[in-house]
C-alpha cells in the first residue's frame, strides 16, 4: 500500500506507472513513501522477460492450397523435402496446418534427426498451431532409406501428437511417410493413427 493518505494496491500503482511509461517505469517509485511490499513487487517484475508471439499471414485465405485427402498432401510435401534437399540427409519430421476448410496455413519443421531417428518437438508444434489458429494437422516425414514401412516409434510420436493436440481442440488429421522415390505412405488411411 502507498503510504500518501489514499489507499491504493501494488497493482493499481502497477498498472498506473506502466500507462505512464512502460515497464521500465515501473522500477523507478513515483515517491519514496511506497512501502517494501511494492518495492519487491516492482523488483521482480524487472526481472519477468516480456513476451512477444505472432503469426504473419502472407496468403490470402482464397489463394490457399486445399487438402482433399494424403495423396494432395504428400504432392505438397514431396515438393518440399525435394527443394529443401531434406531426402537423402537425415530424417525430419514437418506438419502442415490448416484451417477449418483443410486449406493449408503454412508448413513447419518440428523435428531433425539422423538417418535413422528423428527427435520431434511437440511443443513447438502445438505452439505453432495455436498461433496459426490451426484447425487441423497434417504431421509427416521421410525416410531415408526409402522403405515406407512404420517402425513402432513413428507410431507411437503420431499418436502422442495426435492426443495432445486434441486437448487443445485440434485435429491431427493424418502422418504421412514418405520416400525421395516419390512414394508415401498414410497411417490414416492404414488404420495406425488412433
Amino acid at each position: 500500500m502507498l503510504k500518501t493518505g489514499a489507499r491504493k494496491s501494488a497493482r493499481s500503482t502497477g498498472q498506473a506507472r506502466i500507462k505512464a511509461g512502460g515497464l521500465r517505469r515501473l522500477g523507478k517509485p513515483a515517491n519514496s513513501n511506497c512501502d517494501m511490499k511494492t518495492k519487491d513487487l516492482v523488483a521482480d517484475l524487472m526481472h519477468i522477460a516480456e513476451v512477444s508471439v505472432g503469426y504473419s499471414v502472407k496468403v490470402k485465405a482464397k489463394d490457399r492450397k486445399k487438402i482433399e485427402g494424403a495423396s494432395d498432401a504428400q504432392e505438397l510435401l514431396h515438393f518440399w523435402y525435394e527443394h529443401t534437399g531434406m531426402y537423402e540427409q537425415r530424417e525430419v519430421m514437418t506438419a502442415l496446418l490448416l484451417d477449418r476448410a483443410n486449406k493449408v496455413l503454412g508448413l513447419i519443421k518440428i523435428g531433425e534427426g539422423s538417418a535413422t531417428g528423428c527427435v520431434v518437438d511437440e511443443q513447438y508444434l502445438l505452439r505453432a498451431a495455436i498461433l496459426a489458429n490451426a484447425q487441423g494437422i497434417i504431421i509427416a516425414h521421410n525416410h531415408p532409406s526409402g522403405n515406407l514401412k512404420p517402425s513402432e516409434a513413428d507410431i507411437k510420436i503420431s499418436n502422442k501428437i495426435k492426443q495432445a493436440a486434441k486437448l487443445i481442440n485440434i485435429e491431427v488429421l493424418d502422418s504421412i511417410i514418405l520416400s525421395s522415390e516419390g512414394g508415401y505412405r498414410s497411417l490414416a488411411n492404414e488404420g495406425q493413427l488412433n
